[in-house]
């Protein structure tokens, strides 16, 4: 069965207040929701590799980027 990976939206659809910008332990990288988006503003390396290869492991397709003007978001958004 092939699991169809959701495009992030535009940033004016993506409320990016809404996401998530400090993850600390895997334990908080592992009760993440479903649908809930994270990320930063510096290419997602605020996050230890533990935590980033947890939260790839349930995302949908990896870190994205996304623009709001003239700031880029590095984005991944959790599936399971």
């Amino acid at each position: 069965m092939t699991q169809t990976q959701p495009e992030f939206k535009p940033t004016s659809v993506l409320n990016l207040r809404d996401v998530v910008t400090a993850v600390i332990t895997e334990a908080e990288a592992m009760a993440l929701p479903p649908g809930v988006v994270v990320g930063d503003t510096y290419g997602g390396r605020s996050f230890t590799d533990n935590v980033a290869e947890i939260l790839e492991s349930r995302s949908y397709g990896g870190w994205r980027e996304v623009y709001s003007g003239k700031q880029r978001w590095t984005l991944i958004r959790i599936a399971r």
